[in-house]
Formats: C-alpha cells, sequence, structure tokens
C-alpha cells in the first residue's frame, strides 16, 4: 500500500488510504504505513464490502479505485453486487488457487469453481480484476497479472552490525510463524543434520504454542554444537531484509498455495532456497533455477535438502519482479 501511494503522489495524484479504526491502530500500520498515511488522506471504513468502497469512491469522487486484498471484494462481484460509481477500480487477487484438502480432487474444483466466478467478476464495466502472481512466475493466464514486488531496504554493502552472528551457516524460517510455517518440522530436520557447524535463525512474530513445539529440536540443534538465534518480534523491512541478506538458507516450509514475498526477497538477496510443500512453490523453484529446491514436507527430505544446500555455491543476487511496475499495473498509470 505504501509502495501504491508514493507511486500515484509522484505522478501528481491526490491519494486517500481507505482502513480501518483497528488497522489503524495497530503496530503493523505504524511500523510501515505510519510515515506514508502522514503524508496522505486517511479514511475511515466500517468494512472492505464492495457497498462501502462504491459509496466511499462517489463521496470523494475519486478517479480509481486499487483494492489489495481483493478476493472478498472479487467473488461479492461475482455473486451480484454492482460497482456503481463512475470511478473504475483494480481489485488485487491474492489467492487464486483453493487451498489443499484430505479429500482428492477438492483442491482441483476449488480451483475451477474459483477461476470461473474470477472471470464472472472481471466482466463487471470499469472493473479489472489482476492475480498476484509470485516474483519467479512466467507462465500464461487467462487474467491480467501482477507478479510479486521485489525490494529490499537493507543496503547490501553498508557497514553496520549484523543480526546474526558469523562463523556457521544459517538456515532460517522469517516472517509471520504460526502452524502453518512448520518450525517444528524445520527445526527437527535441521537437528537431524546432527552438525556444529550450522544454525537455525527464527525471525518474526511467532506462536507461544509453535515456539514450544519446537523447543525440543531447538536445543537438540544447540547440544549438536549448532547455535540458534529467535527474534521474535514484529521486524522493521529493513530488518527483515537484513535477516535474508544473512542467512545463507531461506527454508518455507508449508502447504498453503500462493505466491511467497519472501522467497522473491531471498533470490534478490542471493540467499539459497529450500522449499517444501505446496504446488506453487515447486513451480518457483523450477524458475528459478539451482539456487533453489523443492522437497516433499517430510523430515527426510527436508534434510537431505539441507545438505545439499550447504554444498551449493553462494548464488548471485537477481531482482525478480520491478516494484514500480507493480504499482503502476494497479493504480493504471505509466510506469
Amino acid at each position: 500500500m505504501s509502495l501504491m501511494a508514493a507511486v500515484a503522489e509522484q505522478a501528481g495524484n491526490r491519494v486517500f488510504i481507505g482502513t480501518t479504526d483497528a488497522a489503524l491502530s495497530s503496530p503493523e500500520w505504524t511500523m510501515h504505513l505510519g510515515n506514508v498515511a502522514s503524508s496522505t488522506e486517511v479514511a475511515i471504513l466500517d468494512d472492505f464490502s464492495v457497498e462501502t468502497i462504491d459509496r466511499l469512491s462517489r463521496e470523494l469522487r475519486v478517479d480509481h479505485v486499487v483494492v489489495p486484498d481483493g478476493d472478498a471484494f472479487a467473488f461479492e462481484l461475482s455473486r451480484g453486487k454492482s460497482w456503481t460509481t463512475s470511478a473504475t477500480v483494480t481489485a488485487l487477487v491474492m489467492r487464486e488457487k483453493g487451498q489443499p484438502s484430505k479429500v482428492p480432487g477438492v483442491a482441483y474444483a476449488k480451483t475451477l469453481i474459483k477461476g470461473a466466478l474470477l472471470q464472472l467478476a472481471n466482466l463487471r464495466p470499469r472493473v479489472e480484476l489482476r492475480i498476484l502472481k509470485s516474483a519467479a512466475w512466467n507462465g500464461f493466464s487467462l487474467m491480467p497479472v501482477s507478479r510479486d514486488p521485489v525490494s529490499l531496504t537493507f543496503d547490501t554493502h553498508r557497514p553496520g552490525s549484523r543480526l546474526l552472528p558469523t562463523g556457521c551457516f544459517w538456515f532460517g524460517v522469517v516472517g509471520s510463524i504460526g502452524q502453518r510455517k512448520n518450525l517444528p518440522l524445520v527445526a527437527s530436520s535441521v537437528a537431524a543434520l546432527n552438525l556444529p557447524d550450522v544454525g537455525l535463525a527464527v525471525a518474526g512474530c511467532i506462536e507461544d504454542e509453535v515456539l514450544h513445539q519446537a523447543q525440543p529440536y531447538l536445543e537438540q540443534i544447540l547440544r549438536n554444537g549448532g547455535r540458534v538465534e529467535i527474534l521474535n518480534r514484529l521486524l522493521a523491512d529493513s530488518e527483515m531484509d537484513q535477516v535474508i541478506t544473512e542467512l545463507d538458507c531461506v527454508v518455507l516450509a508449508h502447504s498453503n498455495e500462493g505466491p511467497s514475498g519472501v522467497l522473491g526477497k531471498a533470490v534478490a538477496a542471493g540467499t539459497t532456497v529450500v522449499a517444501a510443500g505446496a504446488l506453487t512453490l515447486r513451480s518457483d523453484c523450477r524458475q528459478i533455477g539451482s539456487s533453489a529446491e523443492w522437497v516433499r514436507l517430510s523430515q527426510v527430505e527436508l534434510t537431505q535438502a539441507f545438505v545439499r544446500a550447504t554444498q551449493k555455491p553462494h548464488p548471485e543476487p537477481e531482482f525478480l519482479a520491478s516494484p514500480t511496475d507493480f504499482a503502476s499495473e494497479l493504480l493504471g498509470v505509466e510506469g
């Protein structure tokens, strides 16, 4: 959102940010949007429904609306809700595919139904839906696509204190770390290496139960002579980027389908990637090449992949998708 606001202002536009009271008072807003919001106008919404956003756009007399997390918005349109104002609207669909199910074929059926509904919504006048794809994506889509933008706010050439100690090969799990990130599985896979010169860094907001479940494996890594570094807090963008840059290998182990911003940042930072689980991660790793590997979501396969990661040369940094292009596509302005 901050990126789009900055690009819109640079193009000479007046910018409004619509949000809720709850979001406005959150730590995430203060950390990631506080500076941008101070130079724009903020409008408070009860919710992000089509009706509410439609009414706000009419009241503010805007020319264009962007809905950054547009899945629910798009499905409301597909079920018959109307976009009645003269403003154009672009909604970014974050989750194109149906999520995994234990019942065979259910996820595939969900994806087909979801795709049909999205195409129906995209036929509405003055409405454009764009599908969020990973930064590494390169393929065909029936609908407009925006690749997840990649930027690093940490200057790798700037001298300064490190967040991670030197002297070992660092694996890392970063971001918002709940049950779906499979931290206990990752920690047990690192512990199974039984090597003294490896470490596991866990950086971001970690759910207490997840950290508790991972604790025995973290202790085993230490008994092996390895290192463990826990940064359990909301990280600024620059801190997150610094962690990803200092890691030797970023680990993504989850079954949720959808683009991973952390993966794009790892490639931009020149950090090796080991991914497991989601088929979208498998596709991304194939696009990236030898510096990224996908395996099944199991301790044995992860541990084997970790061994191979320690033997790979350090990859060259590569920016996969332009933040300015991403913002310009959603705003409908020239990049």
